[in-house]
């Protein structure tokens, strides 16, 4: 998985093919942390519609943006962008409603173990992200970056969650790796020869 796209073992994507699009937009919110010194994450939730296209003459299932976010940890330690993005998606169309249009969440960066007590407890179909905790790991060393990490891997929690009468959450690591690696490598150095990132 390390160096391409991979479904991670013991969960099915039940066909769902991750797309560029989306993971760009992430990328894009994700770019805007860089400038308050923030650790480069960007999320985007999506979900799917059943709407009546004019071309196709028939209805057809669509993907949309449901909730977007970007890492603002500046007023609270909480708001990681996989936070963000899923509190928007909640709140416009409601937590359960996300679990009728198979909602997925994009992110920069492997979610942190909060992020996927969220994703476990929220009604998402699945989580597809670019860089793993590893990528981090190894760059921040070679930059002499400062960094925060968890001995707790965020897929074995979404992994592990079990619920009576819920589909399992799929997880899709190493998607569009390389374009999410280059944000990492842009941690603006803080404060003199050290930069401080925590790494999700």
């Amino acid at each position: 998985m390390r160096y391409g796209v991979a479904q991670i073992p013991g969960h099915q994507a039940d066909g769902y093919v991750p797309n560029e699009y989306y993971m760009n937009l992430a990328i894009e919110e994700a770019i805007q942390c860089i400038p308050r010194g923030q650790h480069p994450v960007g999320a985007i939730v999506t979900r799917t519609m059943e709407i009546y296209s004019v071309d196709e003459q028939r209805k057809v299932v669509r993907e949309f943006v449901a909730g977007i976010g970007a890492n603002a940890v500046e007023g609270c330690s909480m708001q990681h962008a996989e936070v963000a993005a899923i509190q928007q998606a909640e709140t416009h169309h409601g937590r359960h409603k996300l679990q009728e249009m198979k909602a997925v969440l994009y992110t920069t960066h492997e979610p942190c173990p909060m992020c996927a007590g969220l994703i476990a407890n929220s009604k998402l179909s699945g989580v597809v992200f670019g860089t793993s905790a590893e990528d981090a790991r190894e760059l921040v060393n070679r930059q002499g970056i400062k960094w925060r990490s968890n001995a707790v891997s965020g897929i074995d929690i979404i992994l592990g969650r079990q619920e009576n009468g819920m589909p399992e959450q799929f997880v899709t690591g190493g998607f569009m790796r390389d374009k999410c690696l280059e944000l990492l490598g842009k941690v603006t150095l803080l404060g003199g020869s050290k930069a401080v990132a925590s790494v999700e």
